[in-house]
């Protein structure tokens, strides 16, 4: 666990057990640049400093590919991570992390987190094509949740709204397949309904009018 004194350039490292316990201090008061807390930001993944680079100079690259949402896709050096507030597990496949450029001319672009792991989105280097991986939480390959599919298709559109990001490139982050794509308005009192093209829910407004006994003229 690394702390920060607020307004100043200090730093220090605990050791803490699996229950939340402290153990021990890892450092002694270090300043940012320190190589010994330049040494820990490989384990947090995380640039503690502030000087824009994780590690010492020299160490691995740090590439942030894509943040949308409460995960980022991270490139470090030559291997893939998926971080929230600096921490997250190392893509993996086959018990072996996946490195850059091992599915050429396929690159990942996009991850978010899900109920029980990772959507991964992949798209081919100077091609419109594209696929989705199934990631557990460990960050171990599952299984191909699409096909390699073009940018128009319905069902990589589908996936946008859970990336949170414009997979395609064509300006727009789609609704997913199950979001409704309008509602039903009540315009008076006098019982009269229309419908509106919003992302409200359908199912509720519907149930709302047959509690009231409501009905359509």
């Amino acid at each position: 666990m690394a702390w920060k004194v607020a307004g100043a350039d200090q730093y220090i490292i605990w050791g803490v057990d699996s229950g939340g316990n402290f153990l021990s201090n890892l450092t002694s008061v270090e300043s940012g640049s320190s190589n010994t807390i330049k040494s820990f930001e490989s384990v947090f993944h995380q640039d503690l400093n502030g000087d824009g680079t994780i590690g010492s100079p020299g160490a691995a690259a740090t590439t942030v590919i894509e943040s949308a949402g409460s995960t980022s896709l991270t490139q470090i050096g030559s291997n893939f991570y998926f971080l929230q507030s600096g921490s997250g597990p190392e893509l993996m496949r086959g018990g072996a992390a996946v490195v850059a450029n091992q599915f050429a001319p396929f690159a990942p672009i996009g991850v978010e987190k899900t109920a029980t792991g990772y959507d991964l989105a992949w798209k081919a280097t100077g091609a419109d094509q594209y696929i989705i991986w199934n990631v557990d939480s460990s960050g171990n390959f599952v299984a191909n949740l699409t096909g390699v599919e073009s940018g128009s298709s319905s069902t990589l559109k589908s996936y946008e709204s859970i990336f949170q990001q414009d997979l395609n490139g064509d300006g727009v982050i789609s609704p997913s397949a199950a979001s409704p794509v309008a509602s039903v308005v009540q315009h008076d009192p006098g019982n009269t309904f229309a419908l509106q093209h919003d992302t409200s829910t359908i199912g509720a407004q519907l149930a709302e009018l047959l509690a009231h006994d409501f009905f359509i003229r």
